[in-house]
């Protein structure tokens, strides 16, 4: 039997089955099904499968075969490429059979990766995907689509059953098939138990997430920094919770699961709210919300910092399927939104009316009213109503001057500037412009003219569609220079996008095959990118700061010095333990200007920090405290300052500021000037607990010391602080 044979019985069956709406007379036919199938193959007109002895098996400790280990199971093959939306979505389908059904009961599932992007035939990348979905089956990487081809796969994903000789049982194309794909297992496992054919012994596994230590970061999707940089918001996506922490790293706020990186559809407090891989982020203009798009609950959620409470606002915790909307926000029912901006409305100006999302899910762009606001055709939207904005629902490369009519393809990232929208489309590989006025859509860079074509791909600057992107995810205004930076994510790249003239360069190059070129100068190049997904940039536009995903790490780039340094994460005890957080406040961080020290050109010498708390309080218990040298406002966390001023460097810090309250550093200065004045800076972060009330404290203060450097030699000096 041929594999197109096979198909035209699948759909005969799935036809029968939409015929009758009785659940016993929808299990006899499945069961006559099966037993002609079993004839078939026992009379050698049904083909049977088996996997090629040079594949590469992951998640389990031996490459599986059915004349050995797969011998008598019912196997379930999930055809997927990771970066598919449409194969997320049946990983919970997955999930729900696993449960159901085990290994000892005589059903197996292995995931067949056939990649569609060049970079996803990486197993290191196959790794890490099969780590951020929590995969606990085994997986193929079929690197050059042998099984792809081999079993005739027209989409991803595409779900094959196989009986326990390996024979071809039924396909099922698509998502949204879970109810079908159970009721099959189930009587195939009932069917071929009666014929003696199922066997119970366990197959070892060898799960990839117990080959790696816990990171304090897992697949950090989005950044965004709450207004000048008060506060940089994380979704530590891999975690299921949202980070707030300071410039130095310190960890503020930790919103959802804290340690047991529980998942969960939890509105509330801050210690008891849940989410289930957040990832697109917006914050309010005043720095007091904070809005998530909560993508695997299919649910955008608010977060209010001044009532530190958690509510969602749009999304009914399910998938939805709805290509129009236009309910209130928690009976809308969404479809995985990965990103969002706030913007105008058609035919309003306030910049906060709309809430945008990236449905990546239906293919769509989704507005959400947080005011009364006039829209297309001047009509009115009330305050809370979610509803389709631009998108027909089909996955491509359209663009149209109507709104319904354009279409895009996985949309991951978004951006408003004025009163336009733009878009990293991620499965087109393009970055798309949509008009608030208007609703108008049209590309900018990347992919090809062919709307049906999603496979235009690659990593070339340039121009319109000369330019090639592949599977870009992060998007972000840059004011000063009126352009675009985006994540170029499976390039391992951030490149510039020129919206007035449509080209598209590379700035940052992440890649582990460095490319050299004629102005490689200005590319940042000492960095690793590892699927970068998210960025945002300092107000200034100087550092950008990225969601360095598969790295785990948050990367910050300075793009005028073009160093770069990795974000160091820390919790005190005094947030992840020893204190409820609900009680604890940060105070605000005054600069105390200290008189001017006189130091000699070349000098060296040590700087003692003491740290003296209020009256009845105490130190947090564990807590520890930190104290950070600032080199200059816009070259923070160790970048040096330019060559030829006056530069001062320290040494390692000599004591523990939690025990003792007092530490020592050294410090030399090195001057090519022989008189010249700079200012030098600490932050110092404090943990403290009233004695009275019990409320425990972040106290944060910068102290500013102007030095004069004179040509009088002295060999050394000590300065209290």
């Amino acid at each position: 039997m041929s594999m197109s044979s096979f198909a035209v019985s699948s759909h005969q069956l799935d036809e029968k089955l939409q015929a009758v709406n009785n659940d016993v007379e929808k299990d006899q036919i499945i069961t006559t099904y099966l037993s002609e199938r079993q004839t078939e193959f026992q009379n050698g007109s049904r083909a049977s499968f088996d996997f090629p002895a040079d594949m590469e098996w992951l998640n389990c400790q031996n490459s599986l075969s059915f004349t050995n280990e797969l011998k008598g199971k019912i196997c379930v093959l999930d055809i997927f490429t990771y970066c598919c939306i449409n194969c997320m979505h049946i990983i919970p389908d997955l999930k729900d059979l696993h449960s159901k059904f085990s290994a000892e009961d005589g059903v197996m599932i292995i995931g067949v990766h056939s990649a569609k992007f060049d970079n996803e035939k990486s197993t290191a990348n196959v790794i890490q995907s099969i780590l951020r979905y929590e995969l606990d089956h085994p997986v193929v990487n079929d690197i050059s689509g042998i099984l792809y081809n081999t079993l005739d796969i027209q989409c991803w994903p595409t779900l094959i059953i196989l009986g326990p000789q390996g024979q071809l049982l039924h396909v099922l194309h698509g998502e949204g098939k879970r109810e079908m794909l159970i009721r099959l297992v189930r009587l195939a496992l009932q069917y071929y138990c009666q014929l003696d054919l199922i066997s119970h012994h366990l197959i070892p596994l060898s799960l990839e997430r117990n080959k790696i230590k816990t990171m304090t970061l897992s697949f950090p999707g989005k950044i965004c920094l709450i207004n000048d940089e008060d506060g940089i918001v994380i979704t530590d996506s891999g975690h299921h919770r949202i980070l707030i922490v300071g410039k130095d790293g310190m960890t503020q706020t930790c919103i959802g699961s804290r340690d047991k990186f529980k998942p969960g559809f939890v509105d509330g407090t801050f210690e008891k709210a849940l989410f289930n891989s957040p990832q697109g982020i917006a914050c309010s203009r005043d720095g007091t919300t904070i809005f998530i798009a909560d993508t695997n609950n299919h649910a955008i959620r608010k977060i209010d910092l001044q009532s530190r409470t958690v509510t969602t606002i749009a999304g009914t915790g399910n998938q939805g399927n709805d290509l129009i909307g236009g309910l209130a926000g928690k009976m809308q029912a969404l479809n995985s939104p990965w990103d969002l901006t706030l913007g105008p409305s058609p035919g309003n100006d306030n910049p906060e009316s709309i809430l945008y999302i990236a449905m990546a899910g239906s293919h769509q762009i989704w507005a959400l009213a947080l005011k009364d606001c006039i829209w297309l055709k001047n009509r009115l939207l009330r305050c809370g109503s979610c509803l389709a904005f631009c998108g027909s629902g089909e996955e491509e490369n359209r663009n149209n001057h109507y709104p319904h009519k354009a279409s895009f393809a996985q949309p991951s990232g978004i951006v408003a500037v004025d009163t336009n929208l733009y878009i990293a489309d991620s499965e087109s590989s393009t970055i798309r412009m949509i008009d608030i006025k208007t609703g108008r859509v049209k590309g900018l860079v990347g992919g090809g003219l062919d709307p049906k074509d999603l496979f235009s791909f690659g990593d070339i600057d340039g121009t319109g569609v000369a330019a090639k992107l592949q599977h870009p995810i992060g998007i972000a205004w840059r004011a000063g220079n009126k352009d675009l930076i985006i994540a170029d994510t499976y390039n391992h790249k951030i490149k510039a996008v020129s919206p007035t003239d449509r080209t598209s360069r590379t700035i940052i190059d992440g890649s582990e095959k460095k490319e050299s070129t004629d102005d490689s100068y200005n590319i940042v190049q000492n960095i690793k990118l590892c699927e970068p997904s998210g960025l945002d940039l300092s107000p200034n536009g100087k550092l950008v700061y990225i969601a360095n995903t598969n790295a785990n790490i948050i990367s910050v780039v300075n793009l005028e010095t073009l160093k770069t340094f990795t974000m160091d994460i820390t919790f005190s005890d005094a947030i992840s333990n020893s204190v409820d957080s609900n009680r604890l406040t940060l105070e605000t961080k005054p600069t105390i200007e200290l008189d001017p020290i006189c130091l000699p050109n070349n000098a060296f010498g040590e700087v003692l920090i003491n740290i003296t708390l209020p009256k009845q309080t105490h130190v947090t218990p564990g807590a520890k405290h930190k104290w950070n040298y600032v080199r200059e406002e816009e070259n923070i966390a160790g970048f040096p300052l330019p060559e030829g001023t006056s530069k001062i460097s320290f040494g390692r810090l000599k004591g523990k500021l939690e025990q003792s309250f007092e530490a020592i550093t050294t410090y030399q200065i090195q001057s090519t000037a022989v008189a010249s004045n700079f200012t030098i800076k600490f932050d110092v972060t404090a943990y403290y607990c009233d004695d009275l009330t019990g409320t425990c404290k972040i106290a944060s203060s910068r102290f500013a010391i102007p030095i004069n450097i004179t040509a009088k030699e002295e060999s050394s000096m000590a300065h209290p602080i």
